[in-house]
């Protein structure tokens, strides 16, 4: 039997918008379940952001990471869904 994956996304941290912030989490949390790779769930997430809010789009995936990066005002949003790590943001 598969271990059960918690799909309730954590919030680390976010400056964006909450319907843009729960887009991303929303959209992550299937494929997190469907067990995709992370460069793919990161180059799907980066699309899917440059389609709904214009070009630029940044996605890093993994787990247990940090990261420092300079991005536009309200559109950072770093959260975790089960133990995956999702990091999106615009870059400046």
């Amino acid at each position: 039997m598969a271990p059960k994956v918690d799909t309730k996304p954590m919030i680390e941290t976010s400056d964006m918008p909450k319907p843009m912030r729960d887009h991303a989490m929303r959209f992550v949390e299937p494929l997190i379940l469907q067990q995709m790779s992370d460069d793919e769930l990161a180059n799907q997430l980066r699309e899917a952001f440059d389609k709904a809010y214009g070009r630029g789009w940044n996605c890093l995936v993994g787990r247990d990471f940090g990261a420092y990066v300079q991005h536009e005002p309200r559109t950072l949003a770093f959260f975790y869904v089960d133990r995956t790590a999702v990091m999106i943001f615009k870059a400046k």
